[in-house]
């Protein structure tokens, strides 16, 4: 992920000096651009959530983590997940488009992470567009679905960011690895790498399993959520995010703002 500049020298004293120059401008911009981590943000202990699908034709299945949202200050929030836990990732047999979800999930039932009891449901999908996604897709901008956040929902709802972050931020994910004990909401700082649409890469401070963070926020320093945690190395060094800009792009076209 890293950048490499090749460089050359030819013996000539001004190029010399403009390469001392070059490496300190270029070591500034590390600087700049790769900050120092700032202090830790501050979130309520229900954002990160443990979602339960219940089907239509019976039965149940949790997969992933999740998040309200609001897509606007002051909005009524709406459930954020990732796509792909409805499908052979999730325990079903093929992956859904998100016009199919209303027919085989009847609602969701959401936990907060290391707590007990449902703290909020939600019904009826809201993102109706795009294809059910591919194995072999490297592109995670269609990676989302987003549901009907019910009243009374005891939850601490984030904003959406505006668009995608920037290289250098520092970002925290939400959530606890699954096997961790005991189960409790954690933040797991991270650096942005590179940003695009299609995937945004973020470098986590430490390495851990990712298990069951399909779907988990990620926030920034203003505590807006900036996109959702899609998959990562093995050893969670590495995240692959579904980046805020993408979302929104998604439900935009479900007309949902």
């Amino acid at each position: 992920m890293g950048r490499f500049i090749k460089g050359c020298a030819i013996g000539c004293g001004v190029l010399v000096v403009i390469a001392v120059i070059g490496g300190l401008a270029v070591a500034a911009w590390v600087r700049a651009t790769f900050k120092p981590k700032p202090p830790d943000p501050t979130v309520g202990p229900v954002v990160a959530l443990r979602p339960t699908f219940k089907l239509r034709a019976g039965g149940d299945y949790g997969a992933g983590t999740a998040v309200a949202v609001r897509l606007q200050p002051g909005s009524q929030p709406i459930l954020l997940t990732a796509l792909h836990l409805f499908g052979p990732a999730g325990g079903l047999e093929t992956n859904l488009a998100p016009s199919q979800l209303d027919g085989v999930i009847r609602e969701v039932l959401l936990t907060p992470v290391g707590g007990r009891g449902v703290v909020a449901k939600a019904r009826g999908a809201l993102r109706k567009s795009g294809a059910a996604l591919q194995e072999d897709d490297t592109n995670v901008s269609g990676d989302v679905a987003a549901f009907k956040l019910l009243p009374k929902a005891r939850v601490n709802a984030l904003n959406l960011a505006a668009g995608n972050p920037r290289t250098g931020e520092w970002v925290w994910m939400i959530g606890d690895v699954f096997d961790h004990e005991p189960q409790t909401q954690r933040l797991f700082p991270a650096q942005v790498l590179t940003v695009s649409d299609a995937g945004t890469t973020v470098k986590f401070q430490t390495s851990f399993q990712l298990r069951a963070f399909s779907g988990a926020p990620l926030i920034n320093a203003r505590r807006e959520v900036v996109g959702l945690l899609i998959s990562g190395g093995e050893n969670g060094g590495i995240g692959i995010i579904n980046p805020a800009g993408s979302i929104r792009k998604r439900l935009s076209e479900s007309g949902i703002r």
